[in-house]
């Protein structure tokens, strides 16, 4: 609790959502949870949840112990998928009750499970300064094929979701999962258009993205 608080009170941060939506629809707890985090992501008060918690301030504690590790767990299980995600944290819990796990033994119980080195992802949301920003690149069209580029424009790796709005306010939503930026900050996704494009935005409002300004794309 004093060393990695994070270990503790992001999980209390995490786990009350399906609670909250199942008997208090007139709260959106989790677009709480983004926007705080939203809103101290890259500043001052945000700094690496490695550091050990007994150096916070008074400043940095609602952000590093509450709500960037809320949003990184809630990135994590739709980046795993619910079976998936739920099967490590349950063997975490199995291997690990009623002893003392340090940070190293959440990331590695997950590796195991999963199967893969989640380094890619446990770096910048655990160890490194920095924060969450997806942007639109670059935008072809040529007759019906459109090709849309994605940039990860912040270190901090999200789930990406953009929608393509028609002449006709028709629209489309698109998902892709946070291991495109697995081996690199660029995304690309083709489509075949069948009517005029109007417009483009990027994300969604539980995504954490500090910078909204470089999310919509106009077609002339």
């Amino acid at each position: 609790e004093r060393r990695a608080a994070w270990m503790d009170e992001g999980w209390a941060s995490f786990f009350p959502r399906r609670v909250v939506e199942k008997y208090d629809s007139t709260f959106d707890y989790q677009a709480y949870r983004v926007a705080a985090y939203v809103g101290e992501a890259g500043n001052y008060k945000d700094m690496p949840m490695i550091l050990p918690s007994y150096m916070m301030t008074r400043g940095e504690i609602r952000n590093n112990f509450y709500n960037r590790p809320a949003n990184a767990y809630e990135e994590l299980r739709n980046l795993l998928g619910d079976d998936l995600f739920f099967k490590a944290l349950r063997e975490y819990i199995n291997r690990w009750h009623e002893k003392h796990p340090i940070p190293y033994d959440f990331f590695f119980t997950f590796d195991d499970v999963v199967g893969e080195d989640l380094s890619w992802f446990w770096k910048p949301w655990f160890f490194e300064l920095g924060y969450p920003d997806l942007g639109i690149n670059d935008v072809e069209i040529d007759g019906n094929n459109l090709i849309l580029t994605i940039k990860k424009v912040g270190n901090i790796p999200t789930r990406i979701a953009y929608t393509l709005i028609y002449d006709d306010d028709t629209k489309e939503n698109f998902t892709a999962s946070a291991f495109r930026w697995k081996n690199g900050d660029y995304a690309i996704f083709k489509h075949s258009l069948d009517r005029k494009l109007k417009k483009i935005i990027l994300g969604d409002y539980l995504i954490p993205d500090v910078n909204q300004k470089n999310d919509v794309f106009i077609v002339n």
